[in-house]
């Protein structure tokens, strides 16, 4: 299950723990989006939905790591992205320029490199692992500042002819069009922060269930210890299916194979007869009363 889930389990349990925070949250320390939710699932939705769209947008970190995108645009990735001071810049917009965004709202800003984008915060268990982001781009209604653009190239010595091309393949949208968008993408973080938060209690509930399971097999492993040195054993029966189920201390005692399953008729039949209808009542009393 965890192999195919997308999410990183173990990771989830090393960096928060197996417990619950004092507050009643789970102890998210060190829990990182990337832990919860399946990057290939998320990178093959957007790469559909934006040759539907050609709506440019990606899911970051809070550390300005790209989990998945689409429509990254040139005068970023060829241009931007590669110099340290405005990488720098791009950065800065992707972790400090987004701080402080209510679940539920959106972040219209331009960025230090001279571009709009949009970001709304993926918030799981109270605590903020991220940002959908959409963007580069620009108004169809505004004028683009190409001196400051030339500034840039020249500042950070990017080939003038080749990045004021990149710029002008920078997408731009209507702002009809960016309200709609971005009313999509508020309602894609709440799924992103309620499907985190559901793998966060899924990983914490499996491991608890791995521990509990660990402690039953070692008490059944005492209880068998027990059976065999004092010949002694045990047998149940699970309600309301009535299946019996005996200890293989119950078996040996009875000359039966270990693992036998008699119905509770059936063993009771092997206790001497002037027994059998006192233990049935017994029994039945129980089954009702517990």
């Amino acid at each position: 299950m965890r192999k195919d889930s997308g999410f990183q389990y173990e990771k989830v349990l090393k960096f928060g723990g197996n417990h619950d925070s004092p507050s009643g949250d789970h102890d998210m320390t060190g829990v990182e989006l990337s832990h919860l939710l399946d990057q290939k699932a998320l990178q093959k939705m957007m790469d559909e939905f934006y040759e539907v769209t050609a709506l440019p947008f990606s899911l970051i970190d809070s550390k300005g790591m790209v989990l998945a995108g689409v429509g990254w645009q040139d005068i970023c990735t060829c241009f931007h992205r590669t110099h340290p001071e405005t990488c720098a810049n791009c950065i800065e917009s992707d972790t400090r320029l987004t701080e402080g965004i209510d679940p539920g709202k959106i972040n219209l800003y331009k960025c230090k490199n001279g571009m709009w984008d949009v970001a709304t915060p993926v918030v799981i268990d109270g605590k903020k692992l991220g940002n959908i982001f959409m963007g580069q781009f620009f108004f169809d209604d505004e004028e683009i500042d190409r001196d400051f653009f030339l500034a840039q190239a020249k500042r950070y010595g990017f080939d003038e002819k080749d990045y004021m091309a990149a710029l002008e393949r920078v997408p731009r949208f209507s702002r009809e069009a960016i309200d709609k968008a971005m009313s999509f993408f508020v309602t894609l973080a709440d799924y992103l922060s309620r499907l985190g938060l559901s793998n966060l209690r899924l990983a914490h509930s499996t491991e608890e269930n791995r521990v509990l399971l660990e402690k039953l097999s070692s008490r059944e492993a005492l209880q068998r210890l027990a059976g065999e040195l004092a010949s002694l054993g045990w047998w149940t029966v699970e309600l309301p299916e009535y299946i019996s189920i005996w200890s293989d201390e119950v078996a040996r005692i009875h000359e039966m194979p270990p693992g036998f399953t008699p119905t509770v008729e059936e063993g009771i039949g092997f206790y001497a007869p002037e027994c059998r209808e006192r233990i049935s009542e017994v029994f039945e009393r129980c089954v009702k009363l517990g």
